[in-house]
């Protein structure tokens, strides 16, 4: 009975999979994009919002380019640029490893830019997760 439990909870998640691949594929924009990530994941785990966010061709800091949350998330300005060293969006850069932030207001506090906007009604946890095109 587990074994058909967690067959059916693996095929749910491939299936997932599949529908994040074709709405990154047939989406016109990257805001279409992250809007049909955000609905197609968060039927698989609660989060309220997903951005991306380019390095500086200095490499000392990014700048938000896509954002799209759910009313209750933080509101961040597109364009916003920060510096990232001593951060947790700085280890996942440098590690090139995905890294879990438990602490979401204390994380943006850290950051000049967003530590007037770090007062979250409720606690947050987030993910960062690096992509890299080499070439």
């Amino acid at each position: 009975m587990r074994e058909m439990e967690a067959s059916s909870a693996a095929d749910g998640r491939y299936r997932t999979l599949l529908e994040v691949s074709g709405a990154i594929a047939s989406q016109p924009n990257l805001k279409a994009v992250l809007r049909s990530l955000r609905r197609l994941l968060s039927s698989v785990v609660a989060f309220d919002s997903v951005s991306l966010s380019l390095l500086s061709d200095d490499g000392n800091s990014v700048r938000l380019i896509a954002f799209d949350r759910s009313l209750e998330a933080l509101q961040v300005e597109i364009g916003t640029e920060f510096p990232h060293a001593g951060s947790a969006l700085g280890r996942a850069i440098d590690e090139q490893n995905p890294v879990y932030i438990p602490d979401l207001e204390a994380e943006l506090s850290r950051i000049p830019q967003l530590a007037s906007r770090a007062k979250l009604p409720s606690p947050h946890s987030a993910y960062i997760f690096p992509i890299s095109i080499s070439g």
